[in-house]
């Protein structure tokens, strides 16, 4: 039997005690292919919003993160704080923490810059606040206009160890 390439799992680990999510991961991790990627997130219960992690499977069998994934359907206007309440399970006990805060309060400021700027659709306030936390609060951010046009903001950080 060959190994997954890719491996979705969404809503699963949100049971399991913070101290099992590594090792529940690490048995995910043992049905990929090196390379392969193993993407892991919640999302709110209309799939209005979702949060995952993307982590890549190494050589050396472990799983190395890759991203953290915001994203939205543009179908209601939110606030970065909206997303802390379905962040995945190794961040949600610390979305206050000092580095996951100062993300989530340089998100919002360039979503009030946004405002302020006149960027009146969610889709043009979404793009602009990722320019800014790229700009000038220094976060790597992806942005290629189709990852972000798609409703998707790609963190190249864990956020919290």
């Amino acid at each position: 039997m060959s190994n997954a390439r890719i491996v979705r799992v969404y809503n699963v680990l949100r049971q399991y005690d913070e101290r099992d999510v590594s090792p529940a991961l690490d048995t995910m991790a043992h049905s990929l292919e090196v390379g392969g990627l193993l993407i892991e997130g919640t999302s709110n219960p209309t799939g209005r919003m979702v949060v995952f992690d993307v982590y890549r499977k190494a050589e050396n069998e472990t799983l190395t993160h890759q991203a953290l994934v915001f994203g939205t359907n543009f179908k209601q206007h939110l606030m970065p704080i909206d997303f802390q309440a379905i962040l995945p399970k190794r961040l949600i006990h610390h979305a206050h923490d000092q580095t996951p805060a100062a993300f989530f309060d340089s998100w919002q400021r360039g979503l009030s810059l946004a405002s302020s700027a006149g960027k009146i659709g969610l889709r043009q306030q979404w793009i602009f606040a990722a320019h800014q936390l790229h700009k000038h609060s220094g976060y790597s951010i992806d942005l290629r206009k189709r990852i972000l046009y798609r409703g998707y903001l790609v963190l190249h950080s864990p956020l919290y160890p």
